[in-house]
């Protein structure tokens, strides 16, 4: 059974500074991950945030398909203490442009920062990225929720939705 999220935060993607706070905490803790998707608007053209995300399931024969959801789903986890210290943050976007994200993002004027590592690029399993550790709360959330709105395959309605697991 999936667990539930310890907090939900719905915010406009001009005011993340409370996502970016609880990035901060979590990191500190070396504990627990966020899952972040933008909202968008349903087909019934409502656009009265936050409820706009109705994203209706894929369906069972999503699953031969090539790529992710059309709404991606972006994950940030801090770097967990292990024996030989503590290992990087990262970020990771499950998204349904196809192959080749990272090049995509560069086409589209959100690319991956100097200085990050691309870990993984796949269609399936997502885009994987870890910034440096220098990298504060504030811009690696900046760079994912400008990644999430530009692989975004539906009209967004400027809302997001943080669902917050602490370990």
């Amino acid at each position: 059974m999936p667990q539930p999220p310890s907090e939900t935060l719905q915010f406009l993607r001009s005011e993340p500074d409370v996502v970016a706070e609880r990035m901060t905490t979590m990191a500190a803790a070396h504990g627990g991950w966020i899952n972040l998707r933008p909202q968008v608007h349903d087909e019934g053209g409502a656009e009265d945030a936050p409820e706009a995300t109705a994203v209706q399931p894929a369906g069972l024969f999503s699953v031969f398909g090539g790529g992710g959801p059309p709404v991606p789903l972006c994950t940030w986890t801090p770097g967990e203490q292990r024996r030989r210290g503590v290992e990087p943050a990262s970020v990771g976007i499950q998204h349904a442009v196809g192959p080749k994200a990272a090049r995509w993002l560069v086409e589209f004027g959100t690319p991956v920062p100097d200085g990050w590592a691309v870990v993984q690029d796949h269609p399936r399993r997502g885009l994987v990225v870890r910034p440096p550790a220098d990298a504060t709360s504030e811009v690696v959330l900046g760079w994912l929720l400008e990644a999430g709105d530009a692989l975004c395959r539906l009209p967004l309605t400027g809302w997001w939705r943080a669902a917050v697991f602490v370990a």
